[in-house]
């Protein structure tokens, strides 16, 4: 894609998953321009649907400082290396609220344990208090105000329909 805008560059390069060049500045902004339209064009036809990949399923008792170690011990993680993602079914929620600009917190609990959950983004999930959810998850450890614990770092939340 970058080649198709190649004539606003002076050199470019790279491969699959990354690109460098050098521009001069007062080509920045028709480059802009025409990399917009490019990729405006690519994505016009495709229904875009984020895909998410569960590594295993746990229940809130089963989390601790140790397996969060042990999780530790695959890193680095990044492209090729994703983190773990857990799954967790049949939640109670707590407590619901929104944090910052726009992030969910949960207190959920299960019949083995009670955990805190953040979801950065979230906010506009329609959770309450009572709710039964199940959630993606990637454990990991929180410190505030001196304080160690383990929260749910949230990927995803479905609210389980009423029968």
């Amino acid at each position: 894609m970058i080649s198709k805008c190649s004539n606003y560059l002076n050199r470019f390069g790279g491969h699959q998953m990354a690109v460098g060049f050098s521009i001069n500045h007062d080509n920045l902004e028709a480059f802009r321009d025409s990399l917009d339209r490019l990729v405006a064009e690519q994505l016009q036809n495709l229904e875009l649907q984020q895909e998410l990949s569960l590594d295993g399923r746990l229940q809130l008792g089963s989390l601790s400082f140790q397996l969060l170690e042990e999780i530790a011990r695959l890193a680095p993680f990044g492209f090729g290396n994703p983190e773990p993602v857990f799954a967790a079914e049949g939640l109670e929620v707590k407590r619901a609220s929104i944090v910052g600009r726009n992030h969910l917190r949960l207190e959920i609990r299960d019949q083995s344990a009670s955990a805190s959950a953040i979801g950065f983004n979230m906010g506009e999930q329609k959770i309450s208090a009572g709710d039964l959810v199940s959630l993606a998850f990637v454990p990991q450890v929180n410190i505030w105000n001196g304080n160690r614990s383990i929260q749910l770092n949230l990927k995803d939340i479905r609210r389980r329909q009423a029968d």
